[in-house]
């Protein structure tokens, strides 16, 4: 065998290797590795080990001469069963095989290593095949990876799938989903994996139209305020409201109507009079109201302003509560949850500043956040982050905190959107102020003691 071979290593190989590659049943393949096995292990020369000997000697000490008897007696199966399994590892050509005349095996010689002649299984064709096998096992091997790259690729599709059609509000989208789900199911456990790639490809090209369908659905959540019937809860999850257009958002700040709605109605409110008779113009005490600056707008119906035109005070993005609110509510804010512990002034944090980041960091560590996202979101947003995280974790209700925290800080970073921190503060203040002493403001999840109220980056 080569000079980098070994016994081992060819057991090995007859393991990775099905029996099905060459044509033979697995129990014969059992077989071959039993008589390999017992075979001794100076018999397997190496091809730098051969020079100066006798090879015709060498050659046949490759001939294993154990008897019918004790191999099957150890692979429990009958001598004509072994006899079945000589014949097609021979037709296979991995071994040759001869009896002495008297239907014997033996070695003649006085040494094993070195026998004049030998009757048994000759193992000189597996030996020979040494290379063959190599080749083999490197293939199967990347057969394998790319098999279970391509398996590994389709169990995540199938997952964004499930998470696409729970979100997802179009009947046609889910619909899209449940059939690229079925396909998944049907092909994810077959053998042949052309037919699991087929399978691969429905989901992808599934994925890529619901992908667009998502996109579009956050951004149609994204550009919702409250006047657009959002709830009042900070940073709620809903799904994309079916409200008419009129009623949906053109643009940021307050909420606006279409052209169209808007001058219709306009004209309504100038045809119906309070009486409820049809008028071709305004009731008299409307008119009276109207004063000659106004340009013949009516109370209550402002035109928006232009894009062009500036702001007449600059626009407040972000409302962060103060800090003195922040503290002040903690203690109530840990009360309801005894296994965080008390509120405790840490002297480690010298400022008031610190101390209600720290604590925000230590929600935000609870909710699923590692230390290094903590620490990057305290230098780019601090109170907002700290004061976004507390509110995560102690406002009722929340099915996915994490989900949750994440929605307010994709709307911290759009430097567009308005985000109003201090209204959901002072929400979360009245819940808790509002009960009596020792009462949750409503049912909230219970954590396990493991989840302390740590600090994760101390200032």
């Amino acid at each position: 065998m080569p000079d980098d071979g070994s016994k081992l290593e060819l057991l090995r190989m007859l393991e990775d290797i099905p029996a099905s590659h060459f044509g033979v049943p697995s129990a014969a393949w059992a077989y071959l590795r039993l008589i390999i096995k017992k075979h001794p292990e100076q018999c397997f020369k190496k091809r730098s080990a051969l020079a100066g000997l006798d090879l015709v000697a060498a050659g046949l000490s490759m001939i294993s001469t154990w008897t019918d008897s004790v191999i099957a007696r150890e692979l429990d199966r009958s001598c004509r069963s072994l006899a079945r399994y000589r014949k097609a590892l021979a037709g296979a050509g991995l071994i040759a095989f001869r009896d002495a005349p008297d239907r014997q095996r033996y070695v003649r010689g006085d040494d094993r290593t070195t026998p004049v002649d030998a009757y048994g299984v000759d193992l000189r064709p597996l030996v020979a095949r040494f290379e063959e096998l190599r080749s083999v096992c490197r293939g199967l091997k990347q057969t394998h990876k790319a098999d279970a790259a391509v398996r590994s690729q389709l169990s995540r599709s199938r997952n964004r799938l499930r998470e696409l059609r729970a979100v997802l509000v179009s009947p046609s989208a889910r619909d899209l989903a449940s059939q690229a789900l079925a396909a998944v199911d049907v092909v994810r456990k077959r053998k042949d994996l052309d037919i699991v790639r087929l399978g691969l490809n429905q989901a992808l090209e599934a994925l890529a139209t619901l992908e667009g369908h998502f996109d579009a659905q956050t951004e149609a959540i994204l550009q919702e305020t409250k006047e657009s019937c959002a709830p009042v809860n900070l940073g709620a999850q809903l799904l994309p409201s079916s409200l008419p257009s009129s009623l949906r958002e053109e643009g940021l700040g307050e909420g606006s109507t279409s052209p169209s709605e808007a001058a219709r109605t306009a004209t309504d409110a100038l045809e119906v009079d309070l009486g409820g008779s049809m008028s071709a113009s305004p009731p008299s005490d409307v008119i009276s109201d109207v004063s000659d600056g106004d340009d013949g707008v009516l109370p209550g119906f402002s035109l928006p302003p232009s894009p062009s035109q500036a702001p007449a005070a600059p626009v407040e993005r972000v409302s962060c509560p103060e800090i003195g609110s922040v503290l002040r509510l903690l203690p109530l804010l840990l009360e309801s949850k005894p296994y965080l512990g008390p509120f405790v002034r840490d002297r480690r944090f010298a400022t008031d500043l610190a101390l209600a980041v720290a604590y925000g960091q230590a929600a935000a560590s609870r909710l699923g956040l590692s230390p290094r996202e903590i620490t990057r979101l305290t230098q780019l947003y601090g109170l907002n982050f700290a004061v976004a995280a507390l509110l995560t974790e102690f406002t009722p209700g929340v099915e996915s905190p994490k989900h949750y925290l994440q929605g307010i800080l994709n709307k911290l970073a759009s430097h567009w959107i308005k985000v109003d921190l201090a209204a959901g503060w002072g929400r979360l203040t009245r819940q808790f102020t509002s009960v009596e002493p020792g009462e949750a403001p409503s049912p909230t999840r219970t954590r396990e003691p493991s989840f302390a109220n740590r600090c994760v980056v101390p200032m």
